[in-house]
């Protein structure tokens, strides 16, 4: 039962910064619309999406294993870059208020398609995690419920243990 109390208070504090990483999306994406935001990799700014997604994995060329390295920006989220031998691929890190992981592939408008993705996915994670710690708050609820109730075998324990 005391899981529960912990559990609450780490979604609640979750909550405010998927939301506010969310807004922050949001606004980049309406201000670019249907055009490619400008992806700034190792210190060049790309315009094109292409363009941005070659750079991106010749980045990954530059990346030793057990690395972590700052690759540059996107759409006001830092990035950075790891490869993980465990799963044999490459990971971008994309962060602001919180971090989100994604791994990128071998096609490059595939990568900014998962980047983008990943990116839209934060208000979804924020409803989530806000529908996470109703569920949680209501276990709790039952589990105190629970713990008041007589445990039901206490006569056969008694008799068994004499």
């Amino acid at each position: 039962m005391q899981r529960y109390p912990k559990q609450i208070r780490a979604l609640e504090e979750l909550i405010p910064t998927l939301q506010q990483d969310a807004k922050h999306h949001a606004g980049q994406a309406k201000m670019y619309g249907d055009a490619f935001p400008p992806m700034v990799i190792n210190g060049v700014r790309y315009d094109e999406r292409k363009d941005a997604g070659i750079a991106l994995m010749e980045a990954c060329k530059k990346v030793g294993s057990g690395d972590v390295r700052e690759v540059g920006e996107y759409m006001g989220f830092k990035m950075s870059m790891y490869f993980d031998k465990v799963s044999n691929a490459f990971y971008v890190s994309l962060a602001r208020h919180r971090e989100y992981e994604v791994e990128l592939g071998k096609d490059v408008g595939g990568n900014i398609s998962r980047i983008n993705n990943e990116l839209k996915r934060i208000g979804e994670r924020a409803v989530d995690c806000a529908a996470r710690v109703d569920d949680t708050k209501k276990q709790l609820e039952q589990a105190k419920v629970e713990v008041e109730k007589p445990f039901e075998f206490e006569h056969e324990l008694r008799d068994k243990l004499e």
